[in-house]
C-alpha cells in the first residue's frame, strides 16, 4: 500500500502517531503505547469504510475521485462518514493516551476541520446525486446515531 505523504490519512495514521510517541518519550522518558488500541480501531474503521465504499460505490479514496453510486449499507447504514469518524477516533486516542492540552487542541481542531470537510462533501454529493442523496442524508446521521430511535433505525438498516 503506497501512501501519499501529503494525504490526510498520512497525517492521521503516520505523522501524528509519531508525534504522540515522541511526546511520550520526552515527557515520560519512555514510549507510551496506550494510544495504540484506539488508533488501530480508528485506522481499521477508516480502511474498512474506504474499501467498502470503493467496492460498492466506485470512485477512489476521498472525494477527489467521487463514487458513482451512493453506498447506504454496511458502515454507511450507521454513519454517513465512517472514514472520517475513524480519523477522529484515532485523534481521541491520542488525547486519552497523553492527557495533553496540546493533543486536546489538535483533536478539537480536527473535529472542526472534519466537520467543515463533511459539509463540503455533502454539498458535492447533493449536487452529484440530488434527491437520492438528500433522502439518504435525512435517514442516516452524519457521525453516529445518538438517540434510541436513531440506534433502532440503524440496527434495522444493518439487518438483511
Amino acid at each position: 500500500m503506497q501512501v501519499d505523504p501529503r494525504a490526510t490519512s498520512a497525517r492521521t495514521f503516520l505523522y501524528w502517531p509519531g508525534a504522540v510517541a515522541f511526546h511520550a518519550l520526552v515527557t515520560r522518558g519512555r514510549f507510551d503505547g496506550r494510544f495504540v488500541p484506539g488508533a488501530i480501531v480508528g485506522f481499521l474503521l477508516y480502511r474498512f469504510g474506504g474499501n467498502y465504499r470503493t467496492t460498492r460505490g466506485g470512485g477512489g479514496p476521498g472525494l477527489t475521485s467521487p463514487p458513482d453510486r451512493i453506498v447506504t449499507t454496511g458502515p454507511y447504514a450507521v454513519s454517513r462518514n465512517p472514514m472520517y469518524f475513524g480519523h477522529l477516533i484515532t485523534f481521541a486516542s491520542f488525547v486519552g493516551a497523553t492527557r495533553s492540552l496540546l493533543f486536546a487542541a489538535v483533536f478539537g481542531w480536527h473535529v472542526h476541520w472534519f466537520d467543515h470537510r463533511v459539509r463540503e462533501d455533502e454539498r458535492s454529493l447533493t449536487d452529484r446525486f440530488g434527491a437520492d442523496y438528500v433522502c439518504y442524508r435525512e435517514q442516516v446521521p452524519r457521525w453516529l446515531p445518538v438517540t434510541p430511535r436513531a440506534f433502532a433505525d440503524a440496527w434495522r438498516r444493518l439487518r438483511p
